[in-house]
């Protein structure tokens, strides 16, 4: 799954803020999160103050 990232950090490689990451394995999704790293990627289909 796609994650948009919140703060630089190394993880397999280095990652910087608003870089996306692919998380394969949910546990370290949720450790992440938790950490507040990364962020759930929002989808296309969200609206924006702009749409409505």
């Amino acid at each position: 799954m796609q994650y948009i990232v919140k703060r630089q950090h190394y993880g397999d490689k280095q990652y910087y803020a608003g870089d996306i990451r692919i998380v394969q394995d949910d546990f370290i999704a949720k450790k992440l999160k938790e950490l507040g790293l990364i962020a759930d990627k929002p989808s296309k289909t969200t609206k924006t103050k702009a749409d409505a």
